[in-house]
């Protein structure tokens, strides 16, 4: 076994165990960035379907009451005229 550097590495034959770990460290790096990238991706994808269910249900009340929005409308815009 070799002693250790004031560093607290061992010498002799650390070289290689360096480069395992950061070996090691880059492919946690890059697996941790493609997680993060597929993550927000789906992310977006909520939010995009969320929105689209919304609308369907904005339009879906704006077909079934739009003469009943039409005619509270009219009612405001009088009353406010007439105020």
């Amino acid at each position: 076994m070799g002693s250790r550097s004031p560093q607290g590495r061992l010498e002799g034959g650390s070289n290689k165990e360096e480069m395992k770990m950061e070996m090691i460290t880059k492919a946690f790096v890059t697996i941790r960035e493609r997680v993060v990238r597929l993550h927000r991706g789906q992310t977006m994808t909520e939010y995009a379907l969320i929105l689209a269910a919304i609308a369907v249900v904005v339009y879906g009340t704006y077909k079934v009451l739009g003469n009943n929005i039409a005619t509270l409308a009219s009612g405001v815009d009088s009353a406010l005229t007439t105020a």
